[in-house]
């Protein structure tokens, strides 16, 4: 007897990882630009120019483009101080080999710059690279049986429907544009998300298209002005046996962020992004599968097993968050707030972030003060998922000053995760069936009577008999196999 089975392709998750970095630097004050006497805020973000998958380990290479605003020898003036950090960054993980696919995070969790004197500035950047890698592997199904008819066998199937990761995929995407402004300062700050409008699966491809939305904040005689901005961009990537009706769903990341501001009669911005787009295509997969069996003329003994397809998707919450504090100095006005944020999963499966405000504001006299603050989120509700890798962002962020000097925060936490719900798919593996032992069976024309206990079914009692299913069936006019505990049954035996 020979169990038929087909063989589908799918991705598996081998493992994930989050490690942490620090990547430090001294920058020269240019000559054009005055001595610095304090460092007020830090903003850095990375690019990663360059990533190699290899046996064992996946290395980034790439720049930390950091900018320090700077208080100078100038009284109430403010200037600022960029600087380029390079590294290089590998990070192990076992089982990476030929094949694999390995999905890469890299965020910044802390920017600080420290006054070595007015002419340097030494900065530490730390950093956290999210690593999850994948690997193709077969997924094989036993859908039906070869057998000889003298062989008797009765098998037990039933449809299941599977989803597989058939694809995942990642490239780079690129938006750019210059923008006429009505009015220029100093770029304090440019904050990018990209934005999808549409998604579609194709023959081997998957195309995207939507707009990177922009808010670039400038510095202006002392206040703050905020331009929104947006770049439309479009994208195809090359997945390799997807099928319009699979499903797909993408994630993005900046990679590189240029900007600046083209002086003329018009100022001009000049916006430059990269990014990186990653897509997971699942497909649907209704086969029908081999649950158990048995010969009705011999001992057989079947091997079943548990064939587990893990399905990804994405769990998100969102919590509004309201605080109010003090600062070192009571505040007047608040200038501009920068953040970040980290992601993370405790235990239990509750989705959480953390979340570092750097808040620019003024006091009454009309000097620039800078308040840290960190704040901790976590959703009430677990995640019903395995394998969670969570991602922190926010919406509607609003800092403001109280009459009385207190620093006022609201935002909407956005904790966004990926992760899988287990689908577990029983069938037989292996089957032998010993000519040596033939069944016990009572003599033809034979009719057993009994009731069904609780949990039977017609086919579990055929199973236990030795008796053939159909036969049960039709001697009690049964359209299920499915029984009423204490209902009786007749079990014929025709050969």
């Amino acid at each position: 007897m020979e169990l038929l089975q087909n063989e589908y392709e799918r991705y598996a998750l081998l493992l994930q990882t989050e490690q942490g970095r620090e990547e430090t630097g001294a920058v020269i004050v240019p000559d054009t630009q005055p001595d610095v006497y304090g460092v007020l805020s830090v903003n850095a973000v990375c690019q990663i120019r360059q990533k190699t998958v290899r046996e064992g380990a996946v290395v980034l290479e790439g720049v930390i483009e950091a900018e320090a605003l700077c208080v100078t020898e100038e009284e109430g003036r403010c200037s600022f101080v960029r600087g380029s950090l390079p590294f290089s960054q590998e990070y192990a993980l076992p089982g990476c080999g030929e094949g694999a696919v390995a999905e890469t995070e890299l965020t910044v969790l802390r920017a600080e710059a420290q006054l070595r004197n007015p002419r340097k500035l030494q900065f530490q950047i730390q950093t956290s690279a999210a690593v999850r890698l994948y690997q193709r592997q077969p997924l094989h199904i036993t859908e039906s049986v070869a057998a000889q008819p003298e062989e008797g066998i009765e098998v037990l199937t039933e449809t299941e429907e599977l989803t597989v990761l058939c694809c995942v995929a990642e490239k780079k995407l690129v938006a750019a544009d210059e923008i006429r402004l009505e009015q220029s300062g100093h770029l304090l700050r440019c904050e990018s998300e990209w934005q999808q409008e549409e998604l579609r699966v194709l023959a081997n491809k998957v195309m995207l298209r939507g707009e990177l939305s922009l808010n670039a904040v400038f510095l202006q005689d002392d206040e703050t002005i905020s331009r929104e901005i947006r770049i439309p961009y479009s994208q195809v990537l090359e997945c390799d046996g997807v099928q319009p009706g699979d499903e797909a769903e993408a994630a993005y990341q900046t990679l590189q962020l240029q900007t600046g501001i083209l002086e003329g009669e018009i100022p001009i911005l000049s916006c430059s992004a990269t990014g990186n787009v990653r897509v997971r295509v699942s497909r649907r997969l209704r086969v029908n599968v081999v649950r158990d069996l048995y010969s009705t003329r011999w001992e057989t003994a079947a091997t079943v097993e548990t064939v587990r397809c893990p399905v990804y998707c994405t769990i998100e919450r969102q919590i509004p968050v309201s605080e109010e504090f003090s600062a070192d100095e009571p505040a007047a006005r608040v200038a501009d707030c920068a953040w970040q944020a980290r992601g993370g999963v405790e235990e239990g499966g509750r989705l959480c972030g953390v979340y570092y405000f750097r808040i620019l504001y003024r006091c009454a006299e009309g000097r620039l003060h800078v308040c840290e603050r960190t704040v901790r989120v976590t959703a009430e509700e677990p995640a019903e998922a395995a394998d969670l890798f969570c991602r922190a962002g926010l919406q509607r962020l609003s800092v403001t000053a109280s009459a009385d000097g207190q620093l006022c925060l609201r935002f909407t936490a956005v904790l966004q995760a990926v992760g899988a719900r287990e689908q577990a798919c029983r069938q037989v593996a292996a089957c032998t069936i010993d000519r040596e032992r033939p069944r016990s069976l009572p003599a033809p024309g034979t009719l057993v009577l009994r009731s069904a206990a609780a949990g039977e079914t017609v086919w579990s009692i055929a199973r236990s008999y030795g008796a053939r299913v159909e036969e049960i069936l039709s001697a009690n006019r049964l359209q299920s196999a499915e029984l009423t505990p204490g209902r009786l049954i007749m079990i014929p035996f025709t050969r």
